[in-house]
């Protein structure tokens, strides 16, 4: 059975980034890579049990070389601004998160303002960057962001009355 998930998650890997490749970020879905990938959303839905982290870090380590590339020499192509559109689809996508936690939980501070969501933002892209650029192996950056996610939560709890 591990085997299976395993080739499954390989398959759904790979069928995202050559949507992401091709398509973009804007036309490619959840649910085009789960048909392309395995024509049964179902499968998709049992590998969410992973460990998020681990499998973000793999990511960044399996593509760091391409993380580099596009975050730290793009100046004079089109993709030399490409950390502000990261942000601004990261501000836009925590907006969204944030309205439903505030749906969830009446008492959620609904004041925490825009330009402090563009803020956190970047400096999640700054982490990618600083990431790729110090060439961390896996246990640093696992060891990292348990520091970091540690660090922010007690802010975000703070600051969102919770």
């Amino acid at each position: 059975m591990q085997v299976q998930k395993t080739n499954i998650k390989n398959t759904i890997l790979e069928v995202a980034r050559q949507s992401f490749l091709e398509n973009g970020y804007q036309n490619t879905t959840m649910r085009g890579i789960a048909k392309e990938a395995t024509n049964n959303w179902i499968e998709v839905e049992d590998i969410s049990e992973m460990n998020e982290f681990q499998e973000h870090v793999k990511f960044i380590i399996t593509y760091q070389k391409e993380f580099d590339l596009i975050l730290h020499k793009c100046s004079g192509s089109k993709y030399e601004n490409i950390k502000d559109y990261f942000i601004d689809r990261y501000t836009e996508s925590s907006k969204a998160y944030l309205e439903l936690m505030k749906e969830k939980y009446p008492q959620v501070n609904k004041e925490i303002s825009d330009f402090f969501l563009h803020t956190t933002a970047g400096w999640w892209i700054q982490i990618v960057s600083e990431i790729v650029s110090h060439n961390l192996n896996e246990k640093e950056i696992l060891d990292f962001l348990k520091e970091y996610m540690t660090f922010g939560t007690g802010g975000w709890k703070r600051l969102m009355n919770l």
